[in-house]
């Protein structure tokens, strides 16, 4: 047997706190830090040790319907208000969710409508006045919380984690328990952090004994550390203000805190958090407790189908029920060479389905090419899959990916195997000068919308006046990850986007992602009458943020069609 990783987080972790990189000592230890260097560190429980959530009077008012102001914490003769709004399910609930939305952004409407539907008292504060009329008010002690009022505040200490836009946010959340509390009546609230507002909520949840439970919405925490990929074996290098933030303010440092239960809705690509750590999430509080479902190919959104799990999840939650526990995966080697995989799902419940996604070498998440492999049944909640190896000394990442007839999906945690110094059979790789073709079988494009729930699917095949087909995304952006589609790519080769669009003329905004994760952008404006044109691009047309060209098209991972409702039907190299 291969063992699943080359990676173990407790072998790897350095002697001291700084190594939370390897998230063992970062996650478990509650050493108090207070490090020379003028830096202030503080840990949750001496931020919030004289904290008393019932102190204040909410001094609560509403406007007759959704919206209601209540103080959040006095400042001399001013005072922190914070807005929220109340959905009402049409039969009164004693369940509550606290929707923590994404920074500087209003809640997805469709998020709140599902939750109203299936019987929940859904608020949403405005935690950081994003509405001019907003009746969320910081005091000027503390103006930075307002949002783009921020002045540094958001991402560093200035000069304790007390200081900081996250401290205040949490300072809210937990005072909405406290409203919900005492304003309805409802002792039982789950937090739901939606992007960047993950953050907050993981803050609010570790601190809280209120809250029940959490969800998290295409993030996952550990976003300090998206520079670091898991394995890449660099050495993590950190500063006195970093070491202030990881201590008191990172999301991570408080769910350590507390055995709750846990929730991870996350895009195996996300840029917003590393989809490799969440084994180290799941160690906080005991992985028992902790559940997942992974959407493939996805960056920074999920699907319908994901969403439902969350869902399913709230309402076992609330009975002190779970979600069938996360698949397992092991990666084995047979006597001729040939490398596949065994999956252990939990049998307690039907299933559908089971399959194996498994992306080759790349150790960037965010760029990784997802391929799928259906697995065989071989017994009872145990499956097999073959995974083709295309040349020696490759490292592989999979994961297992479980569904079951009541449409819940779980995942399981991604694993890397290094197959360097093994016998393994290779499998030849077919070489060619297509990215993508509508209708082929080699690569499909993902979804990119700033919504963060995908609830329909908005790529769809299109035919053009002369009744040629292409695939458009009428709302968001279009993304393909190319894997090693470009790396035996001369940089003197031309790519060539045949595309059209219903604009006449219009811009083609295309990114191309580098396995460093560098963007670099081209604009070409393009007229097309009934039929598709083919735009002809060089790599050194793309230019990155600094207007330094792209130097060739080996390195290329990801390929972004920006424009929304442009019809794209193949992508090659001429």
């Amino acid at each position: 047997m291969i063992r699943k990783g080359s990676y173990n987080p407790e072998t790897e972790a350095k002697k001291n706190y700084i190594a939370y990189q390897n998230a063992e000592m970062y996650a478990k230890s509650d050493i108090p830090l207070h490090p020379t260097g003028g830096m202030n560190c503080l840990t949750p429980k001496e931020i919030w040790a004289d904290f008393d959530p019932y102190a204040d009077a909410l001094d609560a008012v509403s406007d007759g319907e959704i919206r209601h102001t209540f103080t959040v914490k006095s400042y001399g003769e001013d005072a922190l208000l914070a807005e929220i709004d109340v959905y009402q399910p049409d039969v009164p609930s004693k369940r509550a969710i606290l929707i923590v939305q994404e920074y500087g952004k209003e809640a997805q409407r469709e998020i709140i409508t599902e939750l109203t539907k299936d019987g929940y008292t859904v608020f949403v504060p405005d935690y950081c006045k994003i509405r001019p009329d907003s009746t969320t008010h910081f005091p000027t002690c503390v103006s930075y919380g307002e949002y783009g009022r921020d002045n540094g505040h958001l991402n560093k200490v200035l000069p304790t984690a007390k200081e900081t836009c996250p401290y205040l946010y949490a300072l809210i959340l937990r005072r909405s328990v406290t409203f919900i509390e005492k304003e309805f009546g409802i002792k039982d609230t789950i937090v739901i952090g939606i992007r960047d507002g993950v953050e907050y909520a993981m803050q609010a949840a570790g601190i809280d004994s209120r809250i029940r439970g959490l969800g998290c919405v295409c993030a996952a925490g550990y976003k300090e550390l998206l520079s670091y990929p898991v394995y890449s074996g660099q050495e993590l290098k950190i500063t006195h203000d970093d070491l202030a933030w990881i201590t008191g303010v990172a999301g991570v440092s408080y769910l350590k805190n507390r055995d709750i239960p846990i929730f991870v809705a996350i895009g195996s690509n996300d840029t917003i958090s590393d989809v490799d750590r969440t084994y180290f999430l799941s160690l906080l509080n005991g992985q028992e407790k902790f559940r997942m479902y992974v959407c493939n190919g996805y960056s920074d959104n999920v699907n319908k189908d994901c969403f439902g799990t969350l869902k399913k999840w709230l309402r076992l939650t609330y009975l002190d029920a779970n979600l069938p526990a996360l698949p397992t995966i092991d990666v084995r080697l047979n006597n001729d060479g040939v490398v596949y995989t065994e999956v252990k799902a939990d049998a307690d419940s039907a299933i559908r389905s089971a399959v194996v996604y498994y992306a080759l070498d790349d150790i960037n998440h965010e760029t990784r090419n997802w391929i799928k492999a259906v697995c065989e049944t071989v017994g009872k909640g145990e499956y097999i899959a073959n995974i083709p190896i295309p040349h020696e000394d490759a490292r592989l990442f999979c994961y297992a990916h479980v569904t079951y007839e009541n449409d819940v999906g779980v995942s399981g945690f991604i694993t890397m195997t290094d197959f360097t110094d093994k016998r393994v059979t290779i499998t030849q790789e077919v070489s060619d000068n297509e990215l993508y073709t509508y209708g082929g079988l080699k690569k499909a494009f993902n979804e990119y919308n700033e919504q963060p729930v995908l609830f329909t699917e908005n790529i769809i095949g299109y035919v053009i006046p002369v009744g040629l087909k292409g695939i458009v995304n009428k709302t968001g952006q279009m993304i393909l990850f190319v894997g090693d589609g470009t790396k035996n790519i001369e940089s003197e080769r031309v790519m060539q986007v045949d595309c059209y669009s219903e604009e006449k003329p219009f811009d083609l905004v295309l990114c191309l992602t580098d396995e460093r994760s560098i963007k670099y952008y081209v604009t070409k404006n393009v007229y097309t009458d009934s039929t598709f044109e083919g735009v002809l691009l060089r790599c050194t047309d793309f230019k990155d943020e600094h207007f330094r060209p792209l130097t060739g098209w080996k390195n290329v991972k990801r390929l972004t069609v920006c424009t929304k409702n442009v019809v794209i039907s193949k992508l090659l190299f001429v």
